[in-house]
Order: structure tokens, then sequence, then C-alpha cells
């Protein structure tokens, strides 16, 4: 696997078995191409319900990632276009950037656990507009800093725009 770092908060992995451009072989079959987009943010929130007593309030420097992955590239060889995601993913992290998750919806009503949160970024992302034609959105990551994350990926994640 390659990993090459474009900018910051995007990383492009490559895993690629056969490619005929480059190996005089018309299957493509064999390629497949992940990128990960980052975005960083800081909030502070507190569970509603945590073993039954709500939880102190409290901040954590936040990460989220989106995990994209394609089989194809388009026409001018890309498999997505991560400056849109990047974009995107951005201003969902605008959303709750220094601000109290709690008053923000739908976390006003839902407990914000990192599993909620990785799954509204997941439904925020998950957008044939961000994602293009080619691109799956494979999962989401919520980091609550350096040590702890959750990973936020539906049993089958289909692409709005292949349905």
């Amino acid at each position: 696997m390659t990993v090459i770092p474009v900018n910051a908060g995007i990383l492009l992995f490559a895993v690629t078995q056969v490619d005929p451009r480059f190996h005089g072989d018309d299957n493509l079959m064999n390629t497949r191409y992940y990128v990960t987009v980052e975005a960083r943010f800081e909030s502070a929130h507190n569970l509603r319900e945590y073993y039954g007593e709500p939880e102190p309030l409290h901040g954590h420097s936040w990460k989220a990632e989106a995990k994209l992955t394609a089989t194809q590239l388009d026409h001018e060889d890309i498999s997505a276009d991560y400056v849109r995601v990047k974009k995107a993913l951005d201003a969902l992290a605008a959303q709750l950037d220094h601000r109290y998750i709690n008053e923000i919806p739908p976390f006003d009503r839902v407990n914000p656990t990192s599993e909620n949160i990785a799954r509204w970024f997941y439904e925020g992302m998950n957008k044939p507009e961000i994602l293009g034609e080619l691109a799956l959105l494979e999962s989401v990551t919520i980091w609550e800093g350096p040590a702890n994350s959750i990973t936020f990926q539906p049993v089958s994640s289909p692409n709005p725009a292949l349905s």
C-alpha cells in the first residue's frame, strides 16, 4: 500500500495490483483507491445518560476522518475530488467548532455520544454532490483526542449516486 500525504488533513491511499495504463493489461478490476480526509474541531459536550447519571460538562480536541473508496478513476484520473470532500467535512466540523454540542440539532434531542456524532458526520457526507459518481463513503471515524476513537460504518454502504 502506498500512502501519499497530499495536503494538511488529506491522505490518499492506493492499493494497486494491475493498472493497464502502466502494465499493458485491460483489467482494472484489481485496483482500489482509498481517500482519507480529516477535519479538526474543538467543542464541549456532556452525555445526558452515562450509567444513569448525567456526565459532567467537558471538552475535546476532536478529529473527524471520512474514508472513501473507489475502484475506478474518472476521465482526469481522479478517484474522488478530495478538495470538495474536505470542504464538506470542514463545513460539518465548523458547525460544532467552539460550541456546546448538546445545543446543536440533533444533539439537543439525541445523546451526543461519539457514536452519534460519527453517524451525524456520515449522514452529512454521504451525498452524491460531495462524493461524486465513483467514490463510496466507507466510514467516518471520530476521535476524542489522540487516543480514543469510534468508527461508524453501515453494514452496507450504498453510494446514493449509483442507486
